[in-house]
């Protein structure tokens, strides 16, 4: 089963992204700000769904970091 990092500051979208994602058989790791989705980097993730403008930085430094792990 696919997981899905859901990176993305707006709680209640978070969490309706999390719902819809689960309904349809996928697992989600959740973070909510630049911090949170550089440290879910670590499970490693199948995919990333990443808000570009997060709390203490921008979704775009996650992407950078996840390249890093490629």
């Amino acid at each position: 089963m696919a997981t899905i990092a859901i990176i993305e500051d707006d709680r209640m979208f978070n969490e309706a992204v999390t719902i819809f994602l689960k309904k349809e058989g996928f697992q989600t790791i959740s973070g909510f700000s630049c911090r949170e989705g550089i440290a879910l980097i670590s499970q490693m993730p199948d995919l990333m769904f990443i808000d570009i403008t997060i709390p203490d930085g921008e979704g775009f430094e996650v992407c950078r970091r996840a390249e890093e792990h490629i």
